[in-house]
């Protein structure tokens, strides 16, 4: 792990600014091994001109009363060394206060990170660290013109009292129509978006902390000022989408997502344990660490694994460890979530062979890649409607079978891709990252073009080159529920995506599109927008395809002709294999296959029509 602090003293106790080169590199002194340890650094007072010096002093961790100390959070900076002790534009110097010692602990400098060991012992004790600590620090970065507007909006609305619900409503949707305002959402929009918001381990920092207080430069907010306005926004998103203006409904979207301490709370609101070690590893993808391994570690101490303790789970915690052999564990350590409505090997459906470090196994997800697509994991479990998916019925005592770097398992090939489309949708649009370039209502536009582009591509596949099939009722329902996988965002609607369905097949081509789509912009009741937005969602960086049998479904974008299509034991959605030598196979990637997403190949196992057998998965 690589830090941004100089390292450099006359004697083994004292760490000075500004050096006279040139000096040893600080020598630590080894933790006390027979009880947990850590590091203090105390921080000498003074004005900001005078020299600045800190010691380190080693306490035992687990005391009554606790030690006390304040622990910082914050981003780490790049791994060039400065010639000043200085952590992503924080200089230590400003932690420093006038009139007294402050006693902090620092990751990057009260943990010898040279020690191998040292860091693991360390880092399984993270957790405890600031869950002790009187108050977590948490530094955003330098200020700038966009986060002083947003702090002093913050600290406004925190002051701010509402008689009710409605009068909280009236007041937002003025808000957000007020053009100008858009200097306030602006800075909403940059400081959501800052790195520290984006780091992995922010999350068992934040969740753990007993009292959090927030520096952008030298402004500072309450964690509750921070909070106040995201709450609200959450609290009226079906009125503020409704309300907003056409020129917002992109930026909109986007401030919204960006919300993120807003979530962290809510974990906090758990104590700290927020569901299971799966659903961290999913929510917190695009989170982002130094060290690789760190996609893992970090959670271990705010998840949750059957049979396993906090300690336990910390104890995994090893830095011998390389990255392929802790991503690896994790697919063992979330395998025991049978009967939990979550298959043990389900969890391989989150992996991008396709994309990531092609070191791993191809069963294995690339915790560090965040796909821009929805995991079929979420578009199912997250409603809850049912424990039981592809795979039906399976012995809840199924353990995952991992033989070095090859997966085991027992299942049956159900179908052949015999075509797959060229086109996925969303696969070539650009992310948008920055408020400029997000045109107002221009992207959103973009995107329902494509879609439709892509809908009527798909719709040649299933019913011919002049959707001369398209009077197929049978295959009509087919195609509108592989479309959205046989989900609403809003399933209430999902009733009515038949029609819909129909509505754009009767509409032609893309020609038709363009003629009738302003129109039907500002016609469109709520069914047509539910099945606008779930086939948006819901086919987002998939392709359709046609299968030998004639079925239909959704497979990841590098599927091919040839490819199989396979139920797993254990494994609440279908997957697409790819043969090797041998009877030897690679994951494409999950798919939904039109129905069999109920046990129904399993049942159809067991009257004969398939023939089980073992799956080797490199």
């Amino acid at each position: 792990m690589p830090w941004n602090i100089l390292k450099s003293l006359k004697d083994k106790s004292k760490i000075k600014a500004n050096p006279e080169p040139p000096t040893p590199a600080y020598q630590y002194t080894p933790l006390e091994p027979t009880a947990p340890s850590i590091r203090l650094a105390h921080i000498s007072p003074g004005p900001p001109s005078a020299p600045l010096s800190i010691t380190l002093h080693p306490v035992p961790l687990f005391t009554t009363p606790p030690p006390t100390y304040e622990a910082l959070s914050y981003t780490w900076g790049p791994p060039t060394p400065k010639s000043h002790i200085q952590l992503h534009g924080l200089t230590v110097a400003r932690l420093r206060l006038p009139d007294r010692e402050r006693i902090v602990w620092i990751d990057a400098l009260c943990i010898d990170q040279s020690s191998v060991p040292e860091k693991t012992s360390q880092v399984r004790m993270m957790r405890d660290i600031y869950a002790i600590a009187s108050r977590v620090v948490v530094w955003l970065g330098p200020s700038d013109s966009t986060s002083k507007t947003c702090v002093e909006f913050l600290k406004q609305v925190s002051l701010r009292a509402f008689l009710n619900r409605e009068a909280e409503e009236d007041w937002l949707v003025n808000f957000m129509n007020d053009p100008s305002n858009d200097v306030i959402w602006k800075s909403l929009f940059d400081f959501t978006r800052r790195e520290y918001w984006r780091r992995m381990w922010i999350v068992q920092e934040i969740v753990t902390a007993k009292n959090i207080s927030v520096y952008c430069g030298s402004d500072e907010l309450t964690w509750d000022e921070v909070l106040k306005f995201m709450y609200l926004v959450y609290r009226n998103l079906r009125a503020l989408s409704k309300h907003r203006r056409p020129e917002m409904v992109t930026r909109f979207m986007n401030v919204c997502d960006g919300l993120l301490p807003a979530n962290l709370n809510n974990m906090k609101n758990t104590e700290g344990r927020h569901e299971s070690l799966w659903a961290n590893l999913s929510f917190f993808r695009y989170y982002r660490c130094t060290d690789e391994r760190d996609k893992v570690f970090s959670i271990l101490g705010i998840s949750s694994v059957e049979g396993e303790t906090r300690e336990s789970l910390c104890g995994r915690i090893d830095y011998e460890m390389d990255m392929k052999e802790v991503f690896i564990e994790s697919v063992r350590l979330c395998g025991k979530y049978s009967g939990q409505g979550y298959g043990p090997l389900t969890l391989i459906c989150l992996s991008t062979p396709w994309a990531g470090n092609t070191s791993l196994p191809s069963w294995v997800p690339d915790w560090t890649y965040w796909p821009d697509m929805m995991a079929l994991q979420g578009i199912y479990h997250s409603l809850r409607l049912g424990d039981i998916f592809a795979s039906g019925v399976y012995n809840n005592n199924m353990t995952v079978n991992i033989e070095g770097d090859v997966l085991v398992a027992s299942g049956v090939q159900i179908d052949t891709l015999a075509i797959v489309a060229k086109t996925a949708i969303g696969a070539d649009i650009t992310k948008q990252e920055s408020w400029e370039s997000m045109v107002p209502g221009r992207h959103h536009t973009f995107l329902i073009l494509h879609a439709y582009e892509t809908f009527y591509a798909w719709a040649k596949l299933a019913f011919g080159h002049r959707l001369e099939g398209i009077e197929d009722e049978e295959r009509i329902d087919m195609f509108w529920r592989t479309l959205c996988c046989n989900r609403a965002l809003q399933s209430a609607y999902l009733p009515d995506f038949k029609d819909q369905c129909k509505k754009w097949l009767r509409r032609g081509n893309t020609k038709g599109i363009m003629q009738f789509w302003e129109e039907d912009m500002r016609n469109a009741g709520p069914a047509e927008k539910a099945w606008e937005q779930s086939f948006m969602r819901h086919a987002r960086g998939r392709k359709f395809a046609v299968m030998e049998s004639g079925n239909f479904g959704l497979v990841s974008g590098n599927a091919r002709e040839g490819d199989e299509v396979a139920v797993l034991v254990g494994c609440d959605f279908p997957v697409i294999l790819r043969g090797r030598k041998g009877e030897d196979v690679v994951l494409v990637g999950e798919a939904y296959v039109d129905g069999y997403m109920k046990g129904r190949a399993m049942e159809e196992a067991a009257e004969g029509r398939y023939m089980p057998r073992e799956f080797r998965i490199h």
